[in-house]
């Protein structure tokens, strides 16, 4: 009897170890998929603050609201000038007057609730050395702000509520900014665009706004002009391959539109588009209040 009882107890023993090899094992992998996890995200979060230290103070994208959104500093290299901003009447230095109207928008797209144009550039290098620069190129980001309901729209939207009228809910949404962006775009660009797609992009409080995008992609089939400057100083035009990406943010109060028009040469070497871009976006407020 005494021996049958030690017996059960070493097997139960032996039975507890098995399983306890069992759970380390699984226990363990789920450690290690959980540090694996944790580490991306240390790392994501690191990459992202490291990113949106690189961006000015917030700026007002439109007088008289609320709506705010950070910008590229655009520092830290020697050879980059920091962003210059343009409204429609104001002189440019290099356009010998009032700026040139292919340098305040893009040269084939007129935005509704136009605001400002931002404007940088840099010194592309040459073959020669390092040190040596050559044409200075520029880069653009525009920005509209347009009320969510104009009284147009909120007439049509009247219309609809009092006598439920399809037609007039149809020409409410054609004239819709989301509309009116993608049969522009479509019209210049047929060939490239296709549908809005979602954007997520992270804010400073750990959640995400979602805007929307059209993007004219970089290539030969699709060069799009350009002022720059020589060695010498002087005004050269270009036609150079560039990527556009057009942004659009649907708020409650606000439409918010963001258009990059970026040479090749400049987001290949000193602007980083996909990476500065959706932090950027990420740090509007006020849309919605």
């Amino acid at each position: 009897m005494h021996h049958s009882r030690l017996l059960c107890r070493l097997l139960l023993f032996l039975s507890m170890v098995q399983l306890a090899g069992c759970g380390s094992g699984t226990y363990n992998e789920r450690f290690d998929a959980r540090q694996e996890e944790l580490e991306r995200r240390s790392k994501d979060t690191k990459s992202y603050a490291k990113l949106l230290g690189e961006l000015f103070g917030a700026s007002v994208l439109k007088e008289g609201t609320k709506v705010k959104m950070k910008m590229p500093a655009l520092a830290k290299s020697h050879r980059k000038r920091r962003f210059e901003i343009y409204q429609a009447d104001n002189d440019h230095k290099d356009d010998e007057g009032t700026i040139s109207p292919q340098r305040l928008q893009p040269p084939f797209l007129e935005l509704p609730g136009f605001q400002s144009c931002w404007e940088a550039s840099d010194f592309l290098p040459t073959d020669e050395s390092d040190d040596e620069v050559g044409e200075e190129v520029p880069f653009y980001c525009y920005i509209a702000v347009l009320p969510a309901k104009s009284p147009a729209a909120e007439d049509a939207e009247e219309v609809v509520a009092d006598e439920e009228d399809a037609e007039a809910e149809d020409e409410f949404d054609s004239n819709s900014p989301a509309n009116q962006l993608y049969e522009a775009m479509q019209e210049k660009f047929p060939d490239v665009i296709d549908e809005w797609e979602t954007i997520s992009c992270p804010t400073p409080d750990g959640r995400v706004i979602d805007w929307f995008r059209l993007s004219v992609p970089s290539g030969e089939e699709n060069p799009q002009h350009f002022f720059c400057l020589d060695t010498d100083g002087n005004r050269v035009e270009r036609q150079l391959p560039a990527r556009f990406d057009l942004y659009l943010y649907e708020g409650k109060k606000f439409h918010v539109i963001v258009a990059w028009r970026v040479p090749d040469v400049i987001n290949e070497s000193t602007f980083s588009i996909n990476d500065l871009v959706p932090v950027c976006l990420g740090t509007l407020t006020g849309a919605d209040e």
